[in-house]
Formats: C-alpha cells, sequence, structure tokens
C-alpha cells in the first residue's frame, strides 16, 4: 500500500547524487510504502531515520519509564562516584530545597532548617564551588570591538593603561560569592544512612547496567 500524505518538510535535508547540478532543484517524492520501505519515521512523526531499529529507539528513549530509569542511574551514579570530604561552608542538599533552593551556608543551618520544618535530616548533602568576582573587562572590551567595530578599532581605543590600573584597584573591591553544588563531593550527616544509600545505589547499579 502506498499513498501521498502532509508533510511538514522545513527540517528536512538528504544526501544528494554527487552528479547532481547544484544550481537546480532535485526532485523527489516522499510517499507512505508498508511493502519496501526506506525510512522510518517515529510514532509521533517528529522524526525520520533511515533503519526501523533507530526509530525505535528513539521512541524507547521518549517513554516516562527509560526517562524515569536514567534519573536514577545519574543519581545512584553521582552517590558512588563522590567523595566524602570534611567541609566547612555552603553545601546543597538535593532533598531538602528550603528557602534558598537547596544552598545553606553550612551543615548545621540544613540541620537547623530540617528542624524548624519538622522535617527529616538528609543523610548527606554536597559540597559548592565558590565563585568569586572574576569579571575580565579586556575580553569583555575584546568581544565588543570585534563584534560592532572594524578590525583595527582596538588600535584605536586610548587609554588602555589607565583602565588596566582603574580596573585592578575596583575590581579588588568586589565581594561578591555565588557558590554552585559540586556533586563530585559529598558532606557526610549520618554515617549510617549515607552507607545504606550508598549500598543501595550499588545494588541499583549492578541489577541495571548502562545498555
Amino acid at each position: 500500500m502506498a499513498s501521498e500524505f502532509p508533510l511538514d518538510v522545513s527540517m528536512l535535508s538528504v544526501a544528494l547524487p554527487d552528479d547532481h547540478d547544484a544550481t537546480k532543484p532535485f526532485p523527489m517524492i516522499i510517499r507512505i510504502d508498508f511493502e519496501t520501505p526506506n525510512l522510518w519515521a517515529t510514532g509521533d512523526g517528529k522524526r525520520i531515520f533511515r533503519d526501523r531499529e533507530w526509530a525505535e529507539k528513539a521512541m524507547q528513549l521518549d517513554t516516562p519509564e527509560y526517562k524515569q530509569r536514567s534519573r536514577l542511574r545519574m543519581q545512584h551514579s553521582r552517590l558512588v562516584k563522590a567523595e566524602p570530604v570534611e567541609w566547612a561552608g555552603w553545601v546543597y542538599s538535593d532533598e531538602v530545597g528550603g528557602y534558598n533552593d537547596g544552598y545553606y551556608d553550612s551543615v548545621d543551618a540544613l540541620r537547623e532548617h530540617c528542624e524548624c520544618e519538622a522535617i527529616a535530616v538528609p543523610a548527606y548533602c554536597h559540597a559548592t564551588k565558590e565563585q568569586s568576582f572574576d569579571f575580565d573587562i579586556f575580553d569583555a572590551l575584546d568581544s565588543y570591538l570585534n563584534d560592532t567595530h572594524h578590525e583595527d578599532a582596538h588600535d584605536q581605543i586610548e587609554g588602555w593603561d589607565e583602565l588596566e590600573v582603574f580596573w585592578k584597584a575596583w575590581a579588588a573591591k568586589q565581594t561578591v560569592k555565588t557558590y554552585y553544588l559540586d556533586y563530585s563531593k559529598i558532606v557526610v550527616i549520618d554515617q549510617a544512612g549515607y552507607e545504606a544509600a550508598l549500598a543501595e545505589a550499588k545494588a541499583w547499579l549492578a541489577e541495571n547496567p548502562t545498555p
């Protein structure tokens, strides 16, 4: 059975024969063919593949079950790979969102929040990475000049030395800091709870190897 059907071809591209004259359009027809197909579309029609197995794989990746397994694999892998560390400073908890999107300035602050909210203190949390003020004004100016002006504009700017002196003094006064979670380092709060979670993660990964 074969028939014509509506198709959104705005993002479709094809490999044309080497001897085709690129200055002229190339005639084509795309149709449904259950007997001798050479392309396979996913069930929602949004992607097209040369082989059926790749179309089936793409559809599998979209299932809620696959996404859940992927999420669990990522979560358990992070726990297994993380290095336990002694930590004094900002921490992050996936389990306790709190008022600061899961960030706390110390483990004690995390404990206090849990006590105030009458929720369980997590067995572990994550350390963080500190980002201080390190904006490079000269890189920014170079990008601006390259994007907006002619190639010799840099040489026509006056007062680079004065700007450098000013910028170093001004930047040195900045105390802004931002903290980002660091999944590679783990801060253990409850040793027994951490070891139980670690054992569970290892068991899950052993039972669900990467495809």
